[in-house]
């Protein structure tokens, strides 16, 4: 049960991270500056609260907490793309 929990959270984490990411890119390259601000200041936020929880705790330090992060990240990206269609338009 414990190797379930590291990986769902790291896979709702990386889900997202990587979300924020891609939307970031797009409004960047589509020239929003409140949606790249917002996602910027998001993504550093995220990236902060996951570094501490790297360090602190080695039970985020496994395979459950790698695959977590590399399907979080793959889903989390596709999904991005489909929502940012909506929201910023093509």
């Amino acid at each position: 049960m414990k190797a379930f929990r590291i990986f769902a959270f790291w896979f709702a984490a990386e889900f997202v991270l990587y979300g924020l990411i891609v939307a970031n890119g797009r409004a960047y390259n589509q020239g929003h500056y409140a949606w790249t601000l917002v996602t910027d200041m998001m993504i550093s936020a995220f990236n902060f609260g996951f570094a501490v929880r790297f360090i602190e705790d080695k039970d985020n330090r496994n395979r459950w907490a790698m695959m977590g992060c590399v399907l979080g990240g793959g889903a989390g990206s596709c999904v991005s793309i489909l929502i940012t269609k909506w929201l910023y338009g093509a």
